[in-house]
């Protein structure tokens, strides 16, 4: 059942309390990097020319600000470490790819650091790049001061259109959920995501926070959102805690439904040399790609998702769920 059938805003406990575990849950390790480097906060796997890829954050483990994406080529073997697969390397966290009218639409957080105290943030930015393909991507907009900017393919039969999610920020590390609509990629602009509504105020307590990921435009005309929620913890303000969430959105009339936990690092086997008192964070990275069908299945009244993720700030996952979606 769907969580927003209570009546008052949602805790991080009542998520936990009603969360089912994954189908399955694994772990993605990734090849060539440097010492003292991790991978992790992928993108969802996308196809370019038949290739299945990702994309990886990857970071000095003693310096976060130091990160860059590499693109992998991905496989189901999960015994055997993902090779990369070019020597592209963008200046990006958290990176996103996704599909949008038949253009490859990838993106990133770009963070500048304060010149005067190298180890704070001065400034971020959401970035995008569009291209046929990887080989001829140019830069589409930069959304300046919000995080996990996400676009979804809209488009149908009759109409161009790409959904656009949101994350304005009301103070460090706090943010909703916005949305809003573009006719192609390329009028998207910085000011039409600043003006966009909010769609999840009110649903959570004081002190969430939470983002999308990714999005996945369904036959009944809704997208199903893959995000997260956030707060710091509360037995340790120093860290951050992050879990997943699903949910349905109507563009139409911008209202949630069938909002249902998503998984949590515990759910994923133990993540190897790194202290486990790092934090309990999971960090979506999105719903599979299929080159030629949907990445989502049916199942009498379920929705079978594929999803990536980050976990703990050290490591990668990709999971299957099965969701109860209303009609």
């Amino acid at each position: 059942m769907s969580l927003l059938t209570q009546t008052e805003a949602l805790s991080i406990e009542s998520l936990i309390d009603s969360k089912v575990a994954p189908i399955d849950a694994k772990l993605i390790e990734f090849a060539d990097l440097p010492p003292d480097y991790i991978a992790y906060n992928p993108s969802k796997v996308f196809y370019v020319k038949g290739q299945a890829l990702i994309l990886s954050r990857v970071d000095n483990r003693y310096d976060e600000l130091d990160s860059r994406t590499w693109i992998y080529k991905y496989h189901e073997d999960y015994d055997r470490k993902l090779s990369r697969f070019s020597d592209l390397t963008l200046p990006w966290q958290d990176p996103f790819a996704t599909h949008v009218q038949g253009k490859l639409i990838i993106g990133g957080v770009r963070v500048t650091r304060n010149p005067k105290n190298p180890s704070e943030v001065q400034s971020i930015a959401t970035e995008m790049m569009i291209g046929d393909s990887l080989d001829d991507l140019e830069m589409l907009c930069s959304i300046e001061g919000q995080k996990d900017v996400r676009p979804v393919d809209m488009s149908n039969e009759y109409r161009k259109l790409m959904g656009i999610y949101g994350r304005p920020q009301t103070g460090h590390a706090t943010g909703d959920i916005s949305f809003t609509t573009v006719e192609t990629p390329y009028l998207l602009t910085n000011d039409i995501v600043k003006q966009a509504p909010v769609i999840t105020r009110g649903i959570f307590k004081d002190g969430i926070w939470c983002g999308a990921n990714d999005a996945k435009h369904l036959s009944n005309g809704h997208n199903l959102v893959v995000g997260h929620v956030a707060r710091y913890n509360p037995n340790d303000p120093r860290l951050k805690e992050y879990h997943g969430i699903y949910f349905m959105h109507d563009p139409e009339t911008n209202s949630i439904y069938s909002l249902q936990p998503g998984p949590s690092k515990t759910d994923f086997p133990p993540i190897r040399d790194r202290d486990p008192s790092f934090g309990e964070i999971y960090f979506a990275g999105g719903i599979d790609e299929e080159p030629d069908i949907t990445a989502i299945s049916r199942d009498i009244g379920h929705l079978i998702v594929k999803t990536t993720c980050g976990l703990g700030d050290a490591a990668s996952g990709r999971s299957v769920s099965k969701l109860l979606v209303a009609a």
